[in-house]
């Protein structure tokens, strides 16, 4: 109780000051004669134009606010979309091994185009301009009688997170057997939400039969 009331009293001390130095200054008492001038339906029209004007501020805060949530809510949807295929991206990686026997009952003819390509088109249908697409690596991996595994590492720029989940989905559910070992990403520094993306990739080609 004594607390508040030393609160108290150092805020109406504080007031008290301010007021004082307010009486003090010239161009306060100069504003403070010209509103006495007026007549009361002036000041009243006055009054009630700073009172609209407080009120449209609240309201357009508030509006501000809650698009502000509306949008935060939509990233985080988007987020936890991608964590959640990351997710289910590692326990497909458990099973790498089992694709590649896998891939030789594809049957026919393998494509044999440069990765890159099979890339490019794979983008382009997620909405991912070519462009944005780098090979970093491509070397040897395992090989079997059935198919041939390569490593690549693939580098995706200025990407949004629902275009490179759609881009991920079209690699692992395309013509040709793809599993993301590894993804990385990077969040632009200029706060537009747009993403870098290093995917590391293993791609199956079956071996044709002599």
């Amino acid at each position: 109780m004594e607390s508040n009331q030393t609160l108290a009293e150092k805020l109406t001390e504080w007031s008290r000051k301010t007021s004082e130095w307010l009486n003090d200054q010239q161009w306060y008492q100069e504003a403070r004669a010209k509103w006495d001038e007026l007549d009361l339906q002036t000041k009243t029209y006055i009054k009630l134009g700073f009172g609209v004007f407080g009120l449209l501020s609240v309201f357009f805060a508030l509006l501000s606010s809650v698009w502000s949530t509306h949008s935060l809510k939509n990233e985080l949807e988007d987020k936890n979309s991608l964590v959640n295929f990351i997710r289910g991206a590692n326990d497909e990686i458990r099973r790498l091994k089992d694709l590649m026997p896998a891939a030789a009952a594809l049957g026919g003819k393998p494509e044999t185009a440069p990765w890159l390509s099979y890339f490019e088109s794979s983008a382009t249908s997620s909405g991912i301009e070519p462009a944005n697409l780098s090979l970093l690596a491509e070397k040897a991996g395992q090989s079997s009688d059935s198919a041939k595994e390569t490593l690549i590492d693939l580098k995706v720029k200025h990407v949004n997170i629902k275009k490179l989940t759609a881009f991920i989905k079209t690699l692992e559910t395309g013509s040709r057997p793809i599993k993301v070992r590894n993804l990385s990403v990077e969040a632009q520094p200029d706060g537009s939400g747009y993403l870098d993306a290093t995917l590391s990739l293993s791609g199956f080609t079956p071996t044709q039969s002599p």
